[in-house]
């Protein structure tokens, strides 16, 4: 049986499982553009619209809360607030429709914790196999060690059940990745 390792050496195109990011895209704007289609535009920019109380075509960080809200995507004041902050491309305090727009598209990008899962085995196993190896991963992950250092990878993988050929299975991959034994061991070594 091949391993990634057997084949031309080259890696993933990024680090793959729960810690990854969505996507990137050039702007805020690429990314509306791909999410959503012209009628959901519109849409969206009538609550825009309806949530700009003085009518000068903006909102501030509560009206965007209370748009968010509106649009089924509901989170604290202070996750609101960062996300302006680091949406507000001109620094005024509050966002236009385009980085409204764009901040609407990160959220509704950002993939949940299920679908990076799928697409981590899918990396790690391009074969479709229901095992891999704890070396298949390391071999792969190899290529990446400046993202993720060889003893988190050897944390990661020791929480990974084996079989009795010691591979990996698709349930055992999600379970170590559901519960994330960087954040545990983050988590203790604080207290």
């Amino acid at each position: 049986m091949a391993t990634g390792c057997d084949r031309e050496k080259r890696g993933p195109e990024r680090y793959a499982g729960p810690y990854l990011c969505a996507k990137p895209y050039a702007s805020d704007t690429e990314a509306a553009e791909v999410i959503f289609n012209e009628e959901q535009i519109d849409e969206i920019r009538q609550a825009f619209t309806s949530f700009d109380a003085n009518g000068d075509n903006t909102i501030s960080v509560c009206e965007v809360g209370r748009a968010l809200k509106a649009l089924g995507q509901e989170m604290p004041r202070k996750q609101v607030q960062e996300m302006v902050d680091e949406l507000d491309n001109n620094g005024n305090g509050v966002l236009e429709f385009s980085e409204f727009l764009g901040m609407l598209a990160k959220q509704f990008n950002t993939p949940s914790l299920e679908q990076e899962i799928r697409e981590a085995w899918t990396i790690f196993n391009p074969q479709g196999e229901d095992t891999i190896t704890r070396e298949h991963i390391r071999c792969l992950m190899s290529k990446l060690e400046d993202f993720l250092p060889q003893d988190d990878l050897e944390l990661i993988l020791s929480n990974m059940a084996v079989d009795e050929e010691d591979r990996i299975s698709y349930d055992s991959f999600c379970a170590a990745m559901r519960s994330n034994p960087l954040l545990t061991r983050s988590a203790s070594s604080t207290n």
